[in-house]
C-alpha cells in the first residue's frame, strides 16, 4: 500500500490490480478526493489548532503575504512567523550548542527574544510578520543569514 501524508494524518490509497492498469488507479484515486475536502481540512485544522501565536495567519487555500520574496527571505519570514529557527535555545535543545544563552545577556535566546528584545538589529511585531511590512522586511534582511 502507498501512504500519502495529508494534514497531519495518513490517507491510504489502495494499490491497483496489475491486470486492470493505470486507468483503475486514477479512478480509485479520484473517488477518494471529494470537492468538500478543502473545507474539511480547514475545519479539522481550526478544531485542532489552539495556538495564541498572532504571527500565523488563519489557514486558507492560498499563500500568505510575503510570497513574492526571494526564497531565502521567504524561509526566514516563515521561521519567524512560526517562532522556530536556529536560535541558541533550539540549537541547545538539539545538543548542538552547550547552552541557550543569548549574546545580549538574556538567559534564553528564543525567536521572540530576537524579534523584539535584542538591541542588535531592527525589531518587528507578529503583525509586521503577518502583513510582511517594511519593518518585517528590514528584520528579515538583517537576520536571514543568522537564523
Amino acid at each position: 500500500m502507498e501512504y500519502r501524508r495529508h494534514v497531519g494524518t495518513f490517507t491510504v490509497i489502495p494499490e491497483p490490480d496489475s491486470s486492470q492498469g493505470r486507468a483503475l488507479e486514477l479512478w480509485k484515486a479520484s473517488n477518494l478526493i471529494k470537492p468538500q475536502a478543502a473545507s474539511h481540512r480547514l475545519e479539522l485544522w481550526n478544531t485542532w489548532d489552539n495556538t495564541t501565536n498572532e504571527a500565523i495567519q488563519p489557514p486558507k487555500e492560498q499563500l500568505p503575504s510575503g510570497r513574492e520574496l526571494q526564497r531565502k527571505d521567504w524561509v526566514t519570514l516563515n521561521r519567524a512567523r512560526a517562532k522556530v529557527g536556529m536560535t541558541a535555545s533550539t540549537l541547545h535543545k538539539w545538543k548542538l550548542r552547550p547552552n541557550s544563552e543569548c549574546p545580549c545577556g538574556n538567559q534564553n535566546q528564543t525567536m521572540d527574544n530576537i524579534l523584539s528584545e535584542r538591541t542588535e538589529g531592527p525589531h518587528c511585531t507578529d503583525q509586521d510578520l503577518r502583513d510582511c511590512t517594511d519593518a518585517a522586511q528590514a528584520w528579515i534582511t538583517h537576520w536571514r543569514d543568522k537564523i
